[in-house]
């Protein structure tokens, strides 16, 4: 199955895999592979969220909210994918936003080998091995990161110097994105609430006149 074998690739041979992704010219069938690993991880982080020893556990499940859940997963994902595209497209990038969504969602592939196991260890852990647990994730993020940066390092043929610039400047374009987008929500709702007070008011003065 190609997604197990890229996904092994990508654990082992990164850099090999991120040039597989490069030579594969199959759009759709790569889009159907990141919605399959993006549902992956949705289920792996929905099973953390039930299976962690309470201890342990980052949010007891009655307390979850699986919007919130998927949100904290899909949002940083697909911001990550346009302001990717959208600066190596200026800096001289080689990668479709095809390839940036694919090769990130194989860059995701830790979490799907660590959460699950992790979090069915975890009922046998006491809080004393807290520690060793949070480590474990730590490891499994840092992995992660490095794998988004290797990708955009490799798939656009640049040099060290100007991957760690370029990978910056993405992650303040993201930064930038979620700023503008609750600057909208915040005068958009500021907007809609002046609009119902006003409603109210002419409401009020069209009664009185009567």
């Amino acid at each position: 199955m190609k997604i197990l074998s890229t996904g092994l690739a990508t654990l082992m041979h990164p850099i090999v895999s991120f040039e597989s992704i490069l030579e594969d010219k199959g759009k759709w069938q790569s889009y159907m592979e990141t919605a399959v690993l993006l549902l992956l991880v949705i289920l792996s982080r929905i099973g953390s969220i039930y299976w962690t020893h309470a201890p342990l556990a980052s949010i007891r499940p009655d307390r979850a909210n699986l919007i919130v859940e998927i949100a904290k997963i899909l949002v940083p994902f697909f911001t990550w994918g346009m302001a990717y595209y959208g600066v190596t497209s200026i800096m001289d990038g080689e990668t479709t936003l095809c390839e940036v969504l694919v090769s990130s969602a194989y860059s995701l592939t830790p979490y799907l080998i660590f959460t699950i196991p992790m979090s069915l260890l975890s009922n046998v852990m006491s809080t004393s091995e807290a520690g060793v647990y949070s480590f474990v994730f730590t490891f499994m993020w840092v992995w992660i990161v490095f794998l988004y940066f290797l990708s955009l390092k490799e798939m656009n043929d640049y040099t060290f110097g100007k991957a760690i610039g370029v990978f910056l400047l993405v992650l303040c374009t993201m930064i930038l994105i979620w700023a503008i987008a609750v600057l909208f929500y915040v005068l958009t709702n500021n907007l809609w609430s002046f609009l119902k007070d006003l409603q109210l008011e002419l409401r009020l003065l069209w009664l009185g006149r009567k």
